[in-house]
């Protein structure tokens, strides 16, 4: 699991299936990679699947062998993996395989949305079927509507770091509110949601039916799942109907095709309404950016370029996204941005992780780049973290999987964030956070404008100046983006509506 700062970031998730699943016929190939990739052996666990390529098909191959070519840049391997994994997908639907299988790994996949749509409505329907449905709902004692938020991520995790300073926004006049913890999350982060919160129901010991069964007992009117078919999530329990109206947002941004999920919260620059038809979840606005933001802590004094390793007078361009969801066609912009722009470097966080580094490097000689102009960062403290952004002059967003919370980490240390609106949700967060800045020229079309944009910011001093203008901190905790207490206002006359609605 790959950190940034306090953030802890999900490797895509745990192998699917269930206890019901059916013996995988490469089960031993399976456990050998897995515990190789516990050890970090990211590459060697790769190997170990080659055997699977010419002896039968399997889902659960597929899908251990896209995470590992991620999480190892071992990219030369990704293309006939990626193909194994959505042909044996496609099998796994025209079967209509009893077995069940989370699409959750497609979202890393480009060009696999009709089949992520696909995969979810299935998944969706199983969980569903032949399910005991709740459906209650009463109204708080004192007349609130009673938000439950469901999810495994109220921790040192991305949704749990823009989620930090939200709950106690909520206006206790209008609202009740409860969060659902899936994980056994302990220390700092976990204990500051329980004291936003009106009451805090752990949920990680009992079962879906146990759980559903406490959350309609609480009385819960909407509940707000933030994990969806993502590592930690449990949409058993939505399929169960604990609670009136149910909306998924920020956690998963793609559809989950559930009959079961009423509505998913955006904004119309993440998730226009011209794609309702794609999506069986209603599309919900917020007239902002789809996500709150935090307070960031610092740490004092700031870190020096000489300290993290930067060179002191080169450009330095920067992505602190997890290795998921970087990818060649990312990688190869980058080269081509550092052959243009001399004397430059590229700053990544890498975690320390040995494998992904050699894969970097060995790209890099491919393109004839200096594999020395890449400078991979440690994880870090989030304060540490937070005080080491400043020294990158631009953040270089990637393609297919945009950042979500470590842009808003790059925005709030005064970052720009170079993005390209992609076709999809998850290549949209970079447009809609730029976009509520008023900084739209720092989203792009294509790769080609995203190279020739980089490279001109680095070479106009007073274009970049101007970008960082809009964003620069004015103090230690400022953020630029909408404050959090104005979102939360947004948010609770989306939820008034959406209720409105539903009587």
């Amino acid at each position: 699991m790959l950190r940034t700062g306090i953030i802890v970031f999900r490797p895509g998730p745990r192998p699917s299936g269930n206890k019901d699943q059916t013996i995988d016929p490469h089960q031993n190939l399976l456990q050998v990679s897995r515990a190789l990739e516990i050890q970090g052996l990211y590459r060697q666990a790769l190997e170990t699947l080659g055997p699977a390529l010419k002896n039968g098909g399997s889902l659960l191959v597929g899908e251990q062998a896209v995470r590992l070519c991620l999480l190892a840049a071992a990219w030369r391997d990704l293309p006939r993996w990626s193909e194994y994994y959505q042909q044996q997908f496609e099998s796994h639907l025209g079967r209509g395989d009893e077995t069940r299988h989370a699409p959750g790994i497609l979202n890393y996949l480009p060009g696999s949305q009709e089949l992520h749509r696909r995969a979810a409505g299935y998944y969706a329907s199983q969980l569903s079927a032949n399910t005991e449905k709740l459906n209650p709902g009463r109204s708080a004692d004192d007349g609130r509507i009673v938000i439950g938020y469901l999810s495994a991520d109220f921790q040192a995790h991305a949704v749990g770091f823009l989620l930090s300073d939200f709950f106690a926004q909520h206006d206790r006049d209008k609202f009740s509110v409860i969060v659902n913890d899936l994980s056994p999350a302990k220390g700092a982060v976990a204990d500051r949601f329980r004291t936003q919160v009106d009451l805090y129901r752990p949920l990680n010991k009992l079962n879906n039916l146990q759980a559903a069964q406490l959350i309609a007992h609480d009385g819960v009117q909407i509940l707000i799942d933030l994990a969806g078919y993502s590592r930690g999530g449990r949409p058993g329990i939505l399929a169960r109907r604990p609670a009136p109206l149910i909306l998924s947002w920020l956690g998963y941004l793609n559809t989950l095709g559930a009959d079961f999920v009423d509505g998913l919260i955006a904004d119309q620059s993440l998730l226009p309404a011209t794609e309702q038809s794609a999506y069986c979840e209603t599309i919900l606005h917020l007239p902002g950016p789809f996500t709150p933001t935090a307070q960031i802590p610092l740490a004092t004094p700031l870190i020096t370029r000489q300290r993290a390793g930067l060179p002191a007078d080169q450009f330095v361009f920067a992505c602190f996204n997890n290795s998921f969801k970087i990818r060649p066609e990312d990688f190869d912009a980058w080269m081509e941005i550092l052959r243009q722009q001399e004397g430059s470097v590229l700053w990544l966080y890498t975690a320390g992780h040995k494998d992904f580094e050699k894969g970097l490097h060995q790209r890099a000689i491919e393109q004839k780049i200096d594999p020395d102009r890449l400078i991979f960062a440690p994880w870090l403290p989030m304060d540490q973290h937070m005080a080491r952004m400043p020294l990158a002059d631009l953040f270089l967003d990637t393609i297919n999987y945009n950042a979500g919370a470590t842009a808003v980490c790059s925005l709030s240390a005064g970052v720009p964030v170079l993005s390209i609106a992609g076709d999809r949700m998850l290549s949209r967060m970079g447009a809609s956070l730029n976009l509520s800045l008023g900084l739209e020229q720092m989203t792009v079309s294509n790769t080609q404008a995203y190279i020739q944009t980089a490279v001109a910011l680095a070479r106009d001093d007073d274009r970049l100046r101007e970008a960082r203008e809009v964003i620069r901190p004015a103090g230690k905790n400022r953020n630029p983006l909408l404050s959090c207490a104005d979102f939360a206002a947004n948010f609770e006359q989306l939820l008034i509506k959406a209720w409105n609605e539903k009587q």
